[in-house]
């Protein structure tokens, strides 16, 4: 009978510890511990006319995980990931490509489909690209650079911080982009221009180079990409992100992210005209395909010709 008492002891303490590592979260505080200020971003993405025309994006990939793990506290079903790579273009025929998702993997994972005509539409987007930048490290967001058959015709046109040259603890990609900075860094929430129109916004929590990318297009629609800091926008309703086990597993600051969302729900809330794009939201992105806010697709990027000049009416 005791040694019963015993072993219900402690499978009930391993039942709690279970339950807190993979249900539970670091709370979000009050108050984050930096601000994002939508006149400085669009004061550091220079004038508003200079911005891209369009703004497309593709979905490379998806995968099913399991929705607690996604956003501690959620329901226990798969919730579907999207990875998609991101297309600006510009009046003068010049692009941008932002998070260029990683090419087919030698073995694709369990619950997961991936699209070889959209990489090699992003191969075709990559090649004809002015900037390249990335939210962060990891491999499916930069991998379709690092694996593309352009890679050595990039150069400084790839923009990366100095954090997201070095090999990640986690999730990193296989090529070696040791070398110098093309893009600067700083403390959290400093920014950093990219790009006519776009912005860099240090975070360094989900990874050491993890930053949000703001994008104001010419005709002032204006997103926040906020890469994985929240996968899913469920995770900036219920104000909780990934279970405590999985933060652990990928070598997150969890503290650092739980400040971020903070800063995210404060900034969506006084800014609501303000896309804020989560990474892998696919009910999100189809929204935003259906009204029309962002294209479906990598295009082919041709000059816009300027509008005719108005003729004077006749004396």
């Amino acid at each position: 009978m005791k040694k019963l008492r015993v072993v219900l002891v402690v499978l009930v303490g391993l039942a709690l510890v279970v339950k807190f590592a993979l249900l539970t979260a670091r709370g979000l505080p009050e108050k984050a511990r930096f601000t994002l200020d939508l006149a400085a971003l669009r004061q550091a993405a220079g004038p508003q006319e200079a911005g891209p025309v369009s703004v497309r994006a593709e979905k490379v990939a998806d995968q099913k995980f399991p929705g607690p793990l996604v956003v501690a506290g959620s329901a226990f079903e798969k919730l579907t990931f999207g990875f998609y790579g991101w297309q600006l273009a510009y009046a003068d025929g010049t692009s941008v490509v932002l998070d260029p998702v990683n090419a087919r993997p030698e073995s694709l994972p369990a619950e997961s489909t991936y699209d070889d005509a959209a990489w090699t539409r992003q191969e075709a987007a990559l090649s004809k690209a002015s900037v390249i930048a990335v939210t962060h490290e990891h491999y499916d967001h930069l991998g379709g650079a690092a694996q593309s058959a352009h890679f050595d015709g990039f150069g400084a046109k790839l923009k990366l911080t100095a954090a997201q040259r070095r090999k990640a603890p986690f999730g990193g990609v296989a090529r070696d982009l040791s070398g110098p900075a093309t893009l600067e860094s700083g403390a959290e929430g400093s920014l950093h221009p990219v790009a006519p129109g776009v912005v860099a916004v240090t975070a360094a929590g989900h990874t050491p180079g993890s930053q949000m990318l703001y994008v104001r297009q010419a005709g002032g629609a204006e997103f926040l990409l906020v890469g994985d800091i929240a996968w899913q926008e469920l995770a900036l309703e219920k104000e909780s992100t990934r279970a405590r086990l999985v933060s652990l597993a990928m070598g997150e600051d969890d503290e650092a992210i739980v400040h971020q969302l903070r800063a995210i729900k404060d900034f969506k809330k006084a800014n609501p005209t303000v896309d804020v794009v989560v990474a892998h939201d696919i009910a999100a992105m189809e929204r935003r395909f259906a009204s029309g806010a962002v294209g479906k697709g990598y295009a082919e990027v041709q000059a816009v010709a300027p509008p005719a000049p108005v003729e004077a009416p006749a004396p």
